[in-house]
């Protein structure tokens, strides 16, 4: 008899980050559990609404930890510079996969407010029949 595996993916999980509306030069910092909820994998999507007289750039990092986050990693494993595009809204999505815990830092760098920054995932586990 042959088992059956699926993935079953939970949707719309949010991310609290630090700040949802972070200042020019300020980094806004969420922490991702993969550990607690069985998931093995997270698809991040990061939106941020620009000001509508935003310039330059935010950058985005994602940062490791072994121990539920008490000891997050000082170098990013994965970066991302994105450019402003004033008045509108910037979808960037990022797998982590493998990890027991993550922290996706955001950091605005745009000369104005971040008009809003929300941070959802999907969670992956694992099914047998």
């Amino acid at each position: 008899m042959a088992i059956t595996i699926t993935a079953t993916w939970t949707e719309d999980q949010s991310v609290t980050m630090s700040d949802a509306s972070p200042a020019d030069g300020v980094t806004s910092t969420g922490d991702i559990d993969l550990d607690t909820n069985g998931y093995d994998a997270v698809l991040v999507q990061i939106r941020i609404t620009w000001h509508a007289s935003a310039t330059d750039y935010a950058d985005i990092n994602f940062y490791m930890s072994a121990d539920s986050g008490s000891n997050d990693d000082t170098v990013a494993y994965y970066n991302r510079r994105v450019d402003a595009d004033a008045g509108n809204t910037t979808r960037l999505s990022q797998l982590v996969r493998d990890v027991p815990y993550a922290q996706v830092a955001v950091t605005n760098q745009s000369n104005q407010e971040i008009a809003s920054l929300v941070v959802d995932y999907a969670g992956r586990t694992w099914q047998s029949d």
